[in-house]
């Protein structure tokens, strides 16, 4: 076994200190990723992967386990204790195990993923046959930018009834399903219509049974609020959308005729991405950028009392004329 003091990755331009402590914990470690180009973009999923090969000798007695630490949380359990032979060695094989959890807060970041600690414990029964022989490790980081929803426009005064806001997505890489909820004042505004964007759609070229989508209006939500839910997501083993920019849905509203002003407050927003590659599904982290639509004057309406004022001047005006018109002297020819 030989004990290097550092493992590098030349491709990510990072390293890991390696430690083997054969007397105090009967352990091999891997620990204090070094990233000398730190993550900037958030994490979506973290993988381990390890190229190993373990024997038992004469003493089934001897065992082994994987574990890992994020500084001092842990231990994760990777291969619980076993004395089953095992090899990753000849064939090219890695065993990885996929979207592992970060222990503290369930959240990666860039400094969990540098005290990370990979850790196979051995327990010797004294038979000096067994070997664990650990060649390679690795820990995968899955990355990817941190999109935010919004509301499009932001704010809007005095549209024209109906009007149509846009819920839309910015800076999203592999997106596979998204969710929203959407609260308004009911008095100043009524949904009238919701429609998917285009986003998901145009990923899959349209193919419509490829996704599944829905949509719901329930503008009584409660006595002074309406709410939209919406939602969409690709089935299958399919590519996500990345885009800079992109719609999720329309909305559709009609102006009540009361003046005020009401959010347009986004809720319970979610966003799943799918990593192709490893077939990983895991939801993204995001901003979320909320609207409002001011009322000044209500929608015009006529008034009763002015209509049935006007209606009498009329009367009065039509009497007053025919009264003019008897008086009018009488022209012989």
């Amino acid at each position: 076994m030989t004990n290097p003091a550092n493992a590098y990755d030349l491709n990510n331009a990072s390293f890991a200190t390696f430690k083997y402590d054969s007397v105090a914990t009967g352990s091999f470690e891997v620990k204090t990723y070094n990233n000398t180009a730190p993550i900037t973009n958030e994490i979506a999923f973290v993988d381990f992967k390890l190229k190993y090969a373990a024997s038992i000798g004469d003493d089934v007695g001897d065992q082994y386990r994987i574990v890992y630490y994020v500084l001092t949380f842990g231990p994760v359990v990777l291969q619980d204790w076993t004395s089953s032979a095992y090899s990753t060695i000849g064939t090219g094989a890695v065993r990885t195990w996929s979207a592992q959890s970060e222990p503290y807060d369930g959240v990666w970041n860039d400094t969990d993923v540098t005290n990370i600690r990979l850790i196979v414990q051995t327990k010797p029964a004294g038979d000096s046959k067994s070997t664990f022989e650990e060649y390679e490790a690795w820990v995968n980081v899955y990355t990817y930018r941190k999109p935010t929803i919004w509301v499009n426009p932001a704010s809007q005064t005095d549209p024209s009834s109906p009007f149509n806001v846009k819920i839309d997505i910015a800076t999203v890489d592999d997106l596979y399903g998204w969710e929203f909820k959407l609260y308004y004042l009911s008095n100043i505004l009524t949904i009238s219509s919701v429609q998917l964007g285009p986003l998901l759609n145009n990923t899959v070229g349209n193919d419509l049974s490829k996704l599944w989508g829905k949509k719901g209006m329930t503008d009584a939500f409660n006595a002074t609020h309406g709410q939209v839910n919406a939602s969409q997501s690709i089935l299958g083993d399919i590519q996500g959308a990345t885009t800079n920019a992109g719609t999720l849905a329309t909305l559709t509203f009609t102006v009540d005729g009361n003046a005020g002003t009401t959010g347009l407050n986004l809720s319970e927003t979610k966003l799943v991405g799918y990593e192709f590659t490893s077939k990983t599904l895991a939801y993204m982290t995001h901003n979320v950028t909320h609207g409002s639509v001011t009322i000044t004057g209500g929608v015009p309406e006529f008034p009763f009392g002015a209509a049935l004022e006007i209606g009498l001047i009329g009367v009065v005006f039509y009497t007053w004329w025919r009264s003019k018109r008897k008086q009018l002297p009488q022209v012989k020819a």
